[in-house]
């Protein structure tokens, strides 16, 4: 379950710096475009794999 939780810190941590990297203009918004929702369905389904793994345990 641990390594879950820091998988799940880690993909949050990319979502962070993806939006950074828009905001501060380094990198156009639409090379992130595909990567920011990548990076957005990762985190969904590794939270629904903690919750699921929670509720079975």
């Amino acid at each position: 379950m641990s390594k879950l939780m820091i998988v799940l810190k880690e993909s949050r941590e990319t979502r962070y710096w993806l939006r950074l990297l828009i905001a501060s203009e380094i990198v156009p918004q639409e090379r992130i475009s595909q990567l920011q929702t990548e990076a957005e369905e990762l985190t969904k389904i590794l939270g629904a794999i903690i919750i699921s793994t929670k509720s079975t345990t």
